[in-house]
């Protein structure tokens, strides 16, 4: 949630904030506390290209994937994977279970996760492969 939203939605009356969201797209994450960071967020590193300036942008990990994935479904499960639960009345905002790189793709698929683009050569992340 967008804390100017929230601030914004506060003052409309309740008919009009009803149908308010106070969510925000975009490329920034803004987290509300550590415990949420280590829910949400995964590990991965980002080149600066201090040391070496062929290396700038280039990935180490990016949230522990090799490959480029989107989860556009955290409800979707197979395998006996249960789908996590989320305190959605708490503001909790509903994600994936964090991806793990030592999924094979059946484990990746029944996370909820699918390829971003069509092929392998398509979804590498230059600089981890």
């Amino acid at each position: 949630n967008d804390d100017v939203l929230t601030s914004i939605k506060s003052l409309l009356p309740a008919a009009a904030a009803k149908n308010f969201s106070t969510y925000a797209p975009g490329l920034s994450t803004n987290y509300t506390s550590e415990e949420d960071v280590k829910r949400r967020d995964n590990t991965w590193t980002t080149y600066t290209g201090y040391d070496d300036i062929r290396n700038l942008g280039k990935y180490k990990y990016y949230a522990n994937m090799t490959e480029m994935y989107v989860c556009p479904d955290y409800t979707f499960a197979c395998d006996g994977v249960v789908p996590p639960t989320f305190d959605l009345e708490g503001g909790e905002i509903p994600v994936c279970l964090k991806f793990q790189a030592e999924w094979n793709e059946r484990e990746i698929y029944c996370h909820g996760y699918r390829p971003m683009f069509a092929t392998h050569e398509a979804n590498k992340i230059m600089g981890t492969d």
